[in-house]
């Protein structure tokens, strides 16, 4: 129960184990704050114990009395997996696995007041975006609504008429830009840190010099590069989250998504000599093929992850010294090659449709969008940047 802090992630976590009806429960958590994690594994244990009691006493612990995390999980695999698409299915989960469960999955769904949700969310302020926070409250609402009404239960909703920030103040805004990009001092620092795997470091680089989006670059395939004219076919993304699933693939984000990214000499570089390697590790272990060849794997070939590698990041910060860049870690070296492109003298057109994002209207769309040679000379540009 005592909290172990975790140097790699820079946060105290806990976890608790009470055997019960012949089966194990356990719950776990993390936080900054080694105080307020002791906390949180005291409060999990309690509930832990007090179901166990009530099941030993033969009382049916009713609904209302399930932990959040355990009626959450049960509600969404049943009602919601079954009508959402795959990509929000993920995105879904990774919301309720981050966020909701750690600091309120063990605590019984009666036991939710609004003041103990109103400061869930108020402590979420400084470290999510607006929009993350409504897409959570939103699912917290949906699965509480579902009790209620669905299995007729009487438990109040705490998301109910719950105000989310609907703008962040100038100052706040200022310092959300600052947050979307690393300085270069930054990138030099975390391209040097000599901890972080070789594969994430290529990772990296590759965001830095492409602006590609993560699920684009854990997606791609060796069949995706096109060595004559130095670029990347970019036709879908990486969706899978866990080693325990099937490899999932979906469409990119947008129509303009899908796109041909080319590269300069050291991106081009960087590429080759990781399928060369790829090759290399294939002949010598023909046990480890996998159906796919991923230009980005771990030593058996199989895809990195999103998760793993949101979590390198987030260590190699640690050590360097370098600030975490809370609401979009990855995010922010896209933001990076973005800025590298503007600063250079690259128009807005070529930027957009290099980083694959929507153009403003349709007019600009038919006629403003960058053709091929307006992005082979934007890659030239960013090449030949002083």
């Amino acid at each position: 129960m005592k909290p172990v802090f975790d140097k790699e992630k820079g946060l105290w976590t806990w976890r608790v184990r009470v055997r019960m009806d012949g089966k194990q429960k356990e719950r776990s958590g993390r936080h900054k704050d080694r105080e307020v994690a002791k906390k949180d594994a005291i409060e999990a244990y309690n509930a832990l114990m007090k179901e166990k009691e009530a099941i030993e006493a033969g009382i049916d612990v009713s609904q209302k009395d399930r932990t959040l995390e355990d009626f959450m999980t049960e509600w969404f695999e049943t009602q919601r997996v079954p009508i959402l698409k795959t990509t929000t299915i993920n995105n879904r989960r990774i919301v309720m696995q981050t966020h909701i469960f750690p600091k309120l999955g063990h605590i019984p769904m009666s036991n939710i007041s609004r003041k103990v949700y109103k400061d869930f969310i108020n402590s979420l302020v400084p470290i999510l975006s607006v929009g993350t926070i409504r897409l959570l409250n939103s699912i917290v609402q949906s699965c509480f609504d579902y009790l209620r009404y669905e299995l007729d239960v009487d438990i109040i909703n705490p998301a109910e008429r719950v105000k989310i920030p609907k703008q962040i103040t100038s100052t706040e805004k200022k310092q959300d830009e600052k947050n979307k990009f690393y300085t270069d001092e930054e990138i030099e620092k975390i391209l040097a840190c000599k901890s972080i795997k070789p594969v994430y470091i290529d990772i990296i680089r590759l965001i830095i010099d492409t602006g590609l989006r993560i699920g684009e670059i854990l997606g791609l395939l060796e069949e995706n590069y096109d060595s004559e004219n130095k670029a990347l076919v970019l036709e879908s993304q990486l969706l899978s989250t866990s080693r325990r699933e099937n490899i999932v693939f979906g469409s990119l984000k947008t129509e303009d998504s899908e796109r041909v990214v080319y590269l300069d000499d050291k991106a081009n570089e960087l590429i080759k000599k990781r399928i060369r390697d790829n090759k290399k590790n294939r002949l010598k272990n023909p046990e480890f093929k996998q159906k796919y060849n991923f230009i980005f794997n771990d030593k058996i070939g199989r895809p990195m992850l999103h998760t793993t590698f949101r979590k390198a990041i987030k260590s190699v910060c640690y050590k360097t010294g370098v600030t975490y860049h809370t609401k979009h870690p990855i995010h922010a070296f896209r933001h990076t090659h973005a800025k590298r492109l503007a600063d250079a003298g690259v128009n807005e057109i070529a930027i957009q449709q290099r980083l694959g994002h929507t153009l403003g209207s349709q007019v600009t769309k038919v006629y403003m969008h960058a053709d091929d040679k307006t992005s082979k000379e934007a890659i030239h540009i960013y090449a030949n940047r002083k």
